[in-house]
């Protein structure tokens, strides 16, 4: 419950109905399992289309978590 995990990485943004969103992933040291959260960064009350899929590659972001490198 209270083991050690890496740092929050950035793994991709995208927007869906006119809110932006970031998914951040990280690792437990010891048990290897992968923690994941989404924030939104959209102000309240208005609306944006700013992040574009294509800012991060997915399958690479996920390895560096996986593989611990930076």
């Amino acid at each position: 419950m209270f083991e050690k995990k890496t740092k929050w990485q950035v793994i991709v943004t995208y927007n869906q109905n006119s809110n932006d969103y970031i998914v951040f992933a990280r690792k437990g040291v010891k048990s290897g399992m992968l923690y994941f959260k989404t924030k939104c960064v959209t102000p309240i009350h208005s609306s944006s289309y700013n992040f574009n899929p294509s800012f991060f590659d997915v399958k690479k972001r996920l390895e560096a978590v996986i593989y611990e490198i930076d």
